[in-house]
């Protein structure tokens, strides 16, 4: 979960104003790989 905080925050500091929207195609990736597991 640590790492998983420093590469969003990571992300922030070098892409400050795609943050929202790259966090929000990572979550929908993630729920994607999910579903396809289930």
């Amino acid at each position: 979960m640590v790492v998983v905080m420093f590469f969003f925050h990571f992300a922030s500091q070098k892409f400050p104003s795609d943050y929202n929207t790259f966090v929000v195609k990572f979550i929908r990736e993630v729920k994607n790989g999910e579903h396809k597991r289930l």
